[in-house]
């Protein structure tokens, strides 16, 4: 079972890299095409996912950071919501409120 939800980075050339673990945002991290690369925000996410494999930083505090590096840089793959989850949504929407 994957630690985080995952998330989807596409790089220039077409390489795209999944991430839902620390050490996939490791690898991630290390590929070229991270615009800004000596970007603040970008080496705070790299030096928290290391700290996390570690075991001396909160393993989701340092996905996040790295999630938002990506998506600050326009690498976050979005997807479609799958027709089950559209479905569970519009179920939710048309459900009557209840009233005490």
């Amino acid at each position: 079972m994957s630690q985080f939800l995952p998330i989807t980075l596409v790089f220039a050339g077409g390489l795209t890299i999944t991430a839902s673990s620390l050490r996939q945002a490791s690898d991630a991290l290390k590929q070229p095409g991270w615009a800004d690369e000596e970007g603040a925000d970008l080496l705070l996410a790299a030096r928290l996912v290391e700290e996390a494999i570690h075991g001396t930083c909160s393993p989701k505090i340092a996905f996040k950071a790295f999630a938002a590096a990506a998506h600050k840089r326009g690498l976050v793959l979005h997807k479609p919501k799958s027709r089950a989850w559209a479905e569970f949504e519009q179920a939710i929407h048309a459900a009557p409120i209840l009233q005490r």
